[in-house]
């Protein structure tokens, strides 16, 4: 990864912008993304018992 400047894959900033950048099998996230995604998971109501909905990356676009 020489020469190659790592950022978050969900908000696009760079490793010096953000405070922690955590590394993926292919992206990664900084504490920011980590917050905000923190806060959905436990605002968001529904039933606990469900299971969970798996939703592709908003980067992939809807599904075919």
């Amino acid at each position: 990864m020489i020469g190659k400047k790592l950022h978050c894959s969900f908000c696009g900033k760079g490793a010096d912008q953000v405070r922690k950048l955590v590394a993926g099998a292919k992206a990664h996230i900084c504490d920011e993304c980590v917050a905000i995604a923190d806060r959905i998971m436990k605002e968001t109501p529904g039933d606990p018992g469900a299971p969970a909905r798996a939703r592709p990356p908003w980067w992939r676009g809807p599904p075919k």
